[in-house]
């Protein structure tokens, strides 16, 4: 089982969800753990020639893939924020959303707890997703432990 560092592999993940037309894409080596990104803006200057082989190389999906995109704050206001979910909801149906959203979480005090529910859920994610592709992730505690 190779072993991916937790901080590349959010990199590759951040890059490939950027992109609203899914232009830019990562992959992570199944035996070295290396992530690799490639995008018409820029990347790696050189990219493996097989990168396509997916007993090799798995692609690193894009948040809406791990279900990280506008449901993710309909589902926290739900849990965190119940008297303001309809707002929430009614925000995301309209272009604009993370802004005015951003502006909802400052009036209610809650942007801090909303940045660390978003990244405990691309953490959750992240690591399952490496998981069911047969990658370890490490974490930088674990390195500065073991």
């Amino acid at each position: 089982m190779a072993t991916v560092k937790y901080d590349d592999l959010l990199g590759g993940f951040e890059w490939v969800s950027a992109s609203p037309d899914e232009s830019t894409k990562a992959y992570v080596s199944l035996e070295t753990g290396t992530v690799y990104w490639d995008g018409p803006e820029g990347g790696d200057e050189v990219l493996p020639e097989d990168l396509d082989d997916t007993s090799r190389y798995a692609p690193i999906p894009h948040k809406a893939e791990l279900d990280l995109g506008s449901r993710l704050p309909v589902r926290f206001a739900d849990e965190r924020l119940p008297h303001r979910y309809d707002d929430v909801r009614a925000i995301f149906r309209s272009k604009g959303a993370y802004g005015r959203f951003k502006s909802l979480l400052m009036a209610e005090r809650a942007l801090d707890d909303w940045y660390a529910y978003h990244d405990t859920a691309v953490k959750a994610a992240l690591t399952e997703w490496a998981a069911d592709n047969g990658l370890n992730v490490v974490f930088r505690d674990d390195a500065v432990q073991g």
